[in-house]
């Protein structure tokens, strides 16, 4: 569950702590489920920037996302896309 008002988040009943970027990062990725999200659109979303910074950044930052996420539901909840991003793999409404 994705609350955009209060901007938290919760998996299997239990609250996560995000950091502002994992947050934004999973409100895009979950906007529209399934979708495959360039890297540079995500920069230029979350960071609110047309300045493309190293793609590792954003890999960092999916990383922990992922993590944080599977610390409370074990699964693959994002999924990358070799060579151009990242997608969300459940359907947002699980989570």
């Amino acid at each position: 569950m994705i609350d955009m008002e209060s901007r938290e988040v919760r998996v299997a009943g239990e609250p996560v702590q995000l950091t502002r970027i994992e947050f934004e990062l999973l409100a895009v990725l979950a906007s529209r489920s399934r979708r495959v999200w360039e890297r540079d659109t995500l920069v230029r979303l979350v960071w609110k920037t047309d300045w493309m910074t190293d793609t590792h950044t954003v890999d960092t930052h999916i990383a922990n996302l992922r993590r944080k996420l599977a610390a409370r539901q074990p699964g693959r909840w994002i999924q990358a896309v070799r060579g151009v991003g990242y997608r969300l793999a459940a359907p947002s409404s699980t989570l």
